[in-house]
C-alpha cells in the first residue's frame, strides 16, 4: 500500500523488484504527476540547487485544506510538530524522473492493482493516474474515484467508503 509519493515509491519498487510474496498493489492518490502549480522560478532553481545546494529545502506548496474536508484532521495537522512543508530540489527532480519511469515500466506490474483517488484532487494529477491505470496489464485491476473527497481519502469525510472498497478488493484476491 502506498499513498501519494508513497504510491509512486511502491509502484517503482514493484516494477523493479517484483517480489514473489506480494499478492496485490494498493494505491491511494499515487503521485504520477503533480497538479500543484510549481512556480517556474522554483522549478529552474531546483535544477541548479540539486547539485550545488543539496541541503536546500523549499516550501512544497501544499495547503492542509487541500488534503481533507475534515476540519478536525486539519487542526491535527496544524498541531503536529512532525509535519513539515518542505521539499528538497533532489526529491522534486527525482519525482519528475520517476513519474516517467513508472509509466515506461507499468507492464511489469503482473499482479492485481487497486487505485483509489479523490475526485476533488488538488495535489496529484488525476489524468496521469487514469492514464497509468489503463497501462496496467492484469485483469484484476480496479479504479475507485471518490467524487467529493480530497487528496487524503482515508482521512476525508468519505473514509468509510474508501476503507470498505479497500477491504473488498483485498478480500477478492485471496
Amino acid at each position: 500500500f502506498g499513498h501519494s509519493l508513497g504510491g509512486l515509491i511502491a509502484t517503482r519498487f514493484m516494477e523493479h523488484v517484483q517480489p514473489q510474496k506480494v499478492n496485490a498493489l494498493c494505491l491511494s492518490a499515487p503521485a504520477y504527476g503533480v497538479a500543484i502549480q510549481v512556480p517556474k522560478l522554483k522549478e529552474k532553481l531546483a535544477y541548479f540547487a540539486a547539485d550545488w545546494m543539496p541541503k536546500l529545502t523549499l516550501h512544497n506548496e501544499i495547503k492542509y485544506g487541500d488534503l481533507t474536508r475534515d476540519p478536525h484532521r486539519i487542526q491535527q495537522y496544524e498541531a503536529d510538530s512532525l509535519r513539515h512543508d518542505k521539499i528538497s530540489p533532489r526529491l522534486f527532480l527525482g519525482m519528475l524522473n520517476h513519474f516517467e519511469l513508472a509509466f515506461s515500466e507499468a507492464a511489469q506490474l503482473q499482479l492485481p492493482v487497486l487505485i483509489q483517488m479523490a475526485g476533488q484532487e488538488k495535489l496529484v494529477n488525476t489524468d496521469r493516474i487514469r492514464d497509468f491505470f489503463e497501462l496496467l496489464p492484469h485483469e484484476k485491476k480496479k479504479l475507485f474515484i471518490y467524487s467529493e473527497s480530497y487528496h487524503e481519502i482515508f482521512n476525508d469525510l468519505d473514509r468509510q467508503m474508501a476503507l470498505s472498497d479497500l477491504k473488498n478488493f483485498l478480500g477478492s484476491i485471496t
